[in-house]
């Protein structure tokens, strides 16, 4: 676990299949805690590396937001034009800081976060993954049963509510085809993003971390 009392609390979001297992994995390799082991949500066939969510978490946030989309079974539904919403009851955002005081989470994944930005502090540091639909579609939106249609206009509205979160905090949105193409570069972004020295950083650990997923 990382001590230092300076670092901000990290929130990394994406659309789902979009590389933000990857990236939440990257980040506490960095040197953020996502919270104690048996809080986090255990790799599967669907995701053999990892979730690295808080599971307390991820319920109370969902539980108190509208019904994520792409639930399981459910049809594709478009984003509102409207703010998500979360419940007005004070005591959700206060069960959230709980939690995140409690366990000393310095890092929470979830891919609906951009939405529900309202229940963390306002000094929080958000990273979100973007990647090309057409690399995502295969992965998710078939096996949810949604055309590619509905898929496409999702995504596109989910890309534009990213858009809008970010000019209310403090946001750095990274491509998935960018770690590809230089990961260097990549993790320099993150370091200075979140204040870190370059010096402290192993970029050959944090390469590992990447490979085995660079081509899913």
């Amino acid at each position: 676990m990382n001590s230092k009392k300076e670092l901000p609390l990290v929130l990394v979001g994406g659309f789902p299949r979009s590389g933000t297992s990857f990236l939440c994995n990257l980040v506490v390799e960095m040197g953020f805690y996502p919270g104690p082991k048996r809080m986090l949500r255990k790799a599967s066939q669907y995701n053999p590396f990892g979730f690295w969510e808080h599971e307390l978490l991820q319920r109370t946030l969902w539980h108190a937001s509208c019904t994520p989309y792409f639930d399981a079974g459910q049809k594709a539904e478009l984003l509102p034009d409207g703010p998500i919403p979360i419940e007005k009851d004070v005591s959700v955002v206060k069960r959230i800081h709980e939690i995140v005081h409690r366990d000393q989470v310095e890092v929470y994944k979830d891919g609906f976060l951009p939405f529900l930005y309202r229940a963390f502090p306002a000094a929080s540091k958000y990273i979100i993954i973007r990647r090309d639909s057409h690399e995502i579609f295969p992965a998710y939106g078939r096996n949810k049963g949604v055309s590619l249609k509905e898929f496409q206009q999702a995504h596109a509205k989910y890309c534009y509510w990213v858009g809008r979160m970010s000019q209310n905090v403090q946001t750095l949105i990274v491509h998935y085809q960018a770690f590809r193409d230089d990961f260097g570069s990549e993790i320099m972004h993150i370091a200075g993003f979140l204040g870190l020295a370059l010096a402290g950083v192993d970029r050959k650990r944090l390469r590992e971390v990447f490979r085995p997923r660079e081509e899913r």
